[in-house]
C-alpha cells in the first residue's frame, strides 16, 4: 500500500463516497491525508448513512460539512441529502456551492434552507453535467440561452416550479439528454392546467405523479419515454420518429398521442392501464421493429375487445418477448386465438392470470401453439391462502392441463412462476412433457436438463427461487417424460418417480461442451461364461 500513487489512493477514497468513511480512511497516514485534500473527487453526505447526523443540531452539521468540503480542492461529484434534518442557514450552503462550482460536474442536492437558495443561479454558467434537486423551490428562471452549457442530466423530485420556469430551464440546457420529473409541484399561470416543453437534444424522459389537463412535449430526438402514476386528459408527443421505448405504468389518460412516426419502436410496455385496443394498436402498428410487447394488467375500454394474435404476428415479425395479462372472457377468447400465423421469433412468453379458471388453460394452450420456437415460459398468478374446495379443484385441473402442454424448447430453461407442481389437492405424481422440433437438439436423450421453480410456501417450499436439474428417465421419439413427486419438494431437490420395473440409472448421463445432452453409451454386453476347468 505504501507504494501506491497518491492519485490511486484518491480514487479509492472517492469510491467510499460516504463522507464519514472518507475522513476515517484518510487518517491512515500522511499520504492518505494528501490524497484526500488534493485527489478526492466524490463526496456524499446522507442523513441516513450515519445516525449521529440526527443527533447534531443544524448549526453543528453546517460546521461539520463546511470543514470537510473546504479541506478538498478538486471535487467533481458532491451529494448532500439531508432529507429529515431541520432547515439549514442559507449562508453556509451558498459557501459550499461557491467553493466547488469551478470543478463540480455532478450535484445531488436535497437541503432545506431559510431563506431558500436559488440553486439555478448559483450553479449556472459552469461545467455542471448532472443536476439532481429534491424538496426545493425554483423561481425566476431567466430566459437566457445556455445558462447550463454542459448539463446532460436533470432530475427534479418534489420541486416547486412554475410551468413557464420549467420550460425556460429546458431551453437553457442545449445539451440535455435525460430529464426526470418526479411529483413536481407545477404552478400554472391560467385556469387550465397545461404545460408545453421543448427540447432539441432530449433523448430520455421519466415522468411520475403529474396531474394536469394537457401535457405537450416537443422533442425531435426523443428515444425513451416512461409515464408512471400520472393523471392526464391529453398527452401529446411531437417528434421525428426516433422513439424506441414506450413505457406506461398506472396512468390515466383520455387522449394519448405519440405521433405517427413509430417505425423505430422496439419496446412497448404497458401495465395497469385502460386502453382502447383498436386505437392503441393503430398507434403502434407501424413499429415493424418491435421486439418486446408487454400488456400487463390492462383493462379494455370495450368488453368485446381482445388482443388479436393474428394481427400481432403480421405487424410485428421481429417480436421476441411477449407478456400478456388481462381478464379473459368466454365470448371473445376465441377471437384472439383465431388465425394460423405463428409468432416465429418469440422465445420468451410471460402470462398471468387475474382469476384462475378453465379459460386460462385454453388460452395458454392456444398461445403455445402459436410460438413454435419458444424457449422459456413464465406463468404468474395469485393464489389466496384461504382456498375453497372449488378453487383447489380448479388449480388441480390446471396442473393436469399443464402437464399435457407440448413445450417447444431448445435446451432452454423452463420457469414456472407463482405456480408449483404439484399443487396441493392434485395427484402427487405430476407429469410434464417436453418436446422439440429442432433435430439438432433432441430432447429424447436421457440426461440432465436445467429447470427453475419459483418457490411457494403453499407447498412447503421456502421463499426464493429453487434452481435444480431434472433427469429425463425415458425418451419416446421427440418427447421426453419426466415425473415429480410431492416428497421431492425438500432441500431444493426433486426425487423422481421411476417407471415400474425400470432400474435406477441416474448416473448414466453425460453432457458435451456445447450443452447438448448426448445419449449415454450402451453398457457392454457381459462376456460369455467360460466352461469350468478341473478342480
Amino acid at each position: 500500500m505504501e507504494h501506491l500513487p497518491v492519485e490511486v489512493i484518491g480514487n479509492i477514497l472517492s469510491r467510499l463516497r460516504a463522507a464519514r468513511d472518507v475522513v476515517i480512511a484518510s487518517a491512515t497516514c500522511k499520504k492518505w491525508r494528501e490524497a484526500w485534500r488534493n485527489h478526492l473527487h466524490t463526496l456524499f453526505f446522507n442523513s441516513n448513512d450515519w445516525p449521529v447526523y440526527h443527533d447534531l443540531t443544524p448549526t453543528r452539521l453546517e460546521i461539520l460539512i463546511t470543514q470537510t468540503i473546504f479541506q478538498t480542492t478538486g471535487l467533481r461529484c458532491l451529494s448532500i441529502f439531508m432529507d429529515d434534518v431541520d432547515e439549514f442557514s442559507a449562508a453556509p450552503v451558498i459557501a459550499w456551492l461557491m467553493y466547488t462550482r469551478e470543478t463540480l460536474r455532478q450535484l445531488h442536492y436535497n437541503v432545506r434552507t431559510t431563506p431558500n437558495v436559488n440553486i439555478i443561479e448559483k450553479c449556472g454558467r459552469h461545467k455542471l453535467e448532472v443536476l439532481s434537486l429534491a424538496h426545493n423551490s425554483i423561481t425566476g428562471v431567466e430566459p437566457s440561452y445556455q445558462r447550463f452549457p454542459c448539463l446532460k442530466s436533470l432530475s427534479l423530485s418534489y420541486v416547486s416550479i412554475s410551468a413557464l420556469d420549467l420550460s425556460l430551464l429546458l431551453t437553457s440546457c442545449p445539451k440535455l439528454d435525460t430529464l426526470a420529473l418526479i411529483n413536481p409541484d407545477i404552478a400554472m399561470s391560467d385556469a387550465q392546467a397545461t404545460m408545453e416543453l421543448n427540447s432539441l437534444s432530449l433523448k430520455d424522459i421519466y415522468i411520475e405523479a403529474i396531474s394536469m389537463d394537457k401535457f405537450t412535449l416537443e422533442a425531435d430526438n426523443l428515444e425513451n419515454i416512461h409515464l408512471k402514476d400520472c393523471t392526464l386528459e391529453v398527452f401529446e408527443l411531437i417528434s421525428k420518429g426516433a422513439l424506441r421505448v414506450l413505457k406506461i405504468d398506472d396512468v390515466s389518460v383520455i387522449h394519448l398521442d405519440i405521433g405517427e412516426n413509430t417505425e423505430n419502436l422496439e419496446v412497448v410496455d404497458v401495465s395497469s392501464f385502460t386502453i382502447m385496443w383498436p386505437k392503441f394498436y393503430l398507434m403502434i402498428s407501424k413499429a415493424s421493429r418491435l421486439r418486446r410487447l408487454r400488456l400487463w394488467g390492462v383493462v379494455f375500454d370495450d368488453e368485446d375487445e381482445v388482443v388479436d394474435l393474428e394481427t400481432i404476428s403480421a405487424c410485428f415479425p421481429w417480436l421476441s418477448n411477449l407478456s400478456l395479462s388481462y381478464d379473459l372472457r368466454d365470448g371473445v377468447l376465441h377471437c384472439g386465438l383465431q388465425g394460423t400465423s405463428h409468432l416465429e421469433n418469440v422465445v420468451l412468453l410471460e402470462l398471468g392470470w387475474t382469476i384462475i379458471n378453465d379459460l386460462f388453460s385454453e388460452w395458454v394452450a392456444g398461445l403455445l401453439e402459436r410460438c413454435p420456437n419458444l424457449k422459456k415460459l413464465i406463468i404468474y398468478g395469485v393464489v389466496s391462502e384461504a382456498k375453497s374446495r372449488e378453487e383447489c379443484q380448479i388449480l388441480a385441473n390446471f396442473t393436469s392441463s399443464i402437464r399435457n402442454f407440448q413445450f417447444t424448447v431448445y435446451l432452454g430453461r423452463l420457469e414456472i412462476g407463482s405456480l408449483d407442481l404439484p399443487v396441493p389437492g392434485s395427484n402427487p405424481k405430476s407429469q410434464l412433457r417436453i418436446s422439440t422440433e429442432n433435430p439438432s437438439h433432441p430432447l429424447s436423450s436421457k440426461g440432465l436438463y436445467p429447470v427453475i421453480i419459483q418457490a411457494n410456501p403453499l407447498v412447503g417450499l421456502s421463499n426464493g427461487d429453487v434452481e435444480c436439474q431434472i433427469t429425463v428417465k425415458r425418451g419416446v421419439g421427440a418427447t421426453c417424460e419426466i415425473e415429480f413427486c410431492e416428497e421431492g419438494f425438500r432441500d431444493g431437490e426433486f426425487d423422481l418417480f421411476r417407471k415400474e420395473n425400470e432400474p435406477e440409472n441416474d448416473d448414466r448421463h453425460c453432457e458435451n461442451e456445447g450443452g447438448c445432452i448426448q445419449e449415454p453409451e450402451p453398457e457392454p454386453e457381459p462376456e460369455a461364461a467360460k466352461p469350468a476347468g478341473p478342480k
